[in-house]
């Protein structure tokens, strides 16, 4: 067994995957996953993982994922969410609320949204146009 494999070996009895720490190797950082490691030609013990979804390809397909976290937020009537309804005035949702939208939009694209961009975002309509500026997007 190499010596990078032993170190991963002791890395992943010694901590628990949620505290596991980057590894540095050939000036790259590389995080070690849980999978088995097998030897096989042109395999790799480090998988790239991407957590959000891949970029939007059109603006239906923006539309159908803010749409769709909107709907699955616990504090949000599905029945009451419109592309132009307004989060505080008619979902009654806070401040607090509409933060935790911005991140969950944020997770979705992969994209960092400003703080002075965020406070403008008050309907789906206005995050869906923001995303499709961002992503050069058009209709």
């Amino acid at each position: 067994m190499s010596s990078l494999l032993k170190s991963l070996a002791v890395l992943r009895r010694a901590k628990p995957l949620a505290t596991l720490q980057k590894v540095q190797l050939h000036n790259r950082l590389i995080v070690p996953t849980n999978t088995v490691i097998c030897k096989k030609q042109n395999s790799s013990p480090f998988q790239q993982q991407r957590w959000m979804s891949s970029d939007p390809t059109g603006i239906n397909e923006i539309n159908e994922r803010v749409m769709g976290l909107l709907k699955l937020y616990d504090k949000i009537d599905p029945a009451k969410v419109t592309e132009g309804c307004h989060f505080m005035k008619d979902l009654g949702l806070d401040s607090l609320d509409h933060v935790e939208i911005i991140m969950a939009v944020e997770n979705e694209f992969g994209y960092h949204i400003g703080d002075a961009d965020a406070e403008k975002l008050l309907t789906p309509q206005e995050i869906i146009d923001y995303l499709a500026d961002k992503y050069d997007i058009c209709e």
